[in-house]
């Protein structure tokens, strides 16, 4: 009242949130938010960047498809395309997915993770 001002609330800041580099949304506003050096990218749009690398690795198999040696390849390759990493979600190579029964394929990065947990859950026994 006499002289005293009123605090503001978070909402009434005047400094902006964190917000998706790419479609605009605050950090409130998706389930998460992750930081780059200079942006930031929210999973609704990491989501879009891989279902359209999914659908560009399923074009591109397509197109090879149309080459005679590379046909038989695809088609040997074929319920690959269009797949993602079970673990990280990230579009597959073909060539170097490592299937895992009844769970799905890794890409070569989160294979390479894998063993080295187990790897050094077994030092610790």
């Amino acid at each position: 009242m006499f002289g005293r001002t009123k605090q503001k609330t978070s909402e009434q800041h005047d400094e902006p949130g964190l917000r998706c580099s790419f479609c605009n949304k605050t950090q409130n506003d998706v389930r998460k938010l992750i930081a780059g050096p200079t942006v930031n990218i929210c999973d609704e749009c990491v989501q879009t960047c891989v279902d359209i690398m999914a659908d560009d690795a399923q074009a591109d198999g397509q197109r090879t498809a149309s080459d005679g040696a590379a046909a038989h390849e695809t088609s040997e390759n074929s319920h690959l395309l269009g797949r993602a990493c079970a673990l990280c979600g990230l579009p597959l190579v073909l060539e170097e997915a490592l299937p895992i029964d009844e769970r799905g394929f890794l890409c070569p990065g989160c294979a390479d993770a894998v063993e080295a947990a187990i790897a050094k859950r077994r030092l610790k026994e």
